[in-house]
């Protein structure tokens, strides 16, 4: 059974929270690099962001990763257009993602009987 609250759902069976899809405000609270991580796709340098993300409801943390690419079309590229951060930089200290306002969108994933709810994209606003 799923107890809701407007875009907030709670399962009594295991009690994990659901959010519904679409479209929240947040903010970063928390950014790391992790370098040489091993991945399916060899060793990656990755950037993980924590995210404060306010439901209308509550605010719920979520956590999402990047592998650091120069390609375009990755996840990685579209982050980097989506947050404004000019590519031409030689250096960006990812500390000024900190306590920055975004627009994240929220997608919920099935495997098997279990849901997901995973940030998809974060945008600066």
């Amino acid at each position: 059974m799923l107890f809701k609250k407007d875009n907030l759902m709670v399962s009594i069976k295991n009690n994990s929270i659901e959010v519904k899809e679409g479209n929240y405000h947040g903010r970063i609270i928390g950014v790391d690099i992790k370098v040489d991580q091993p991945t399916q796709y060899g060793f990656k340098d990755i950037l993980q962001l924590e995210v404060e993300v306010d439901t209308g409801v509550t605010e719920i943390t979520k956590n999402t990763s990047y592998y650091i690419s120069d390609k375009e079309g990755t996840r990685f590229s579209k982050f980097l257009d989506d947050m404004k951060i000019d590519r031409q930089l030689d250096v960006f200290d990812v500390d000024e993602l900190l306590n920055m306002k975004v627009e994240v969108i929220i997608k919920n994933n099935k495997v098997a009987d279990k849901i997901y709810t995973n940030i998809d994209r974060i945008i600066a606003i």
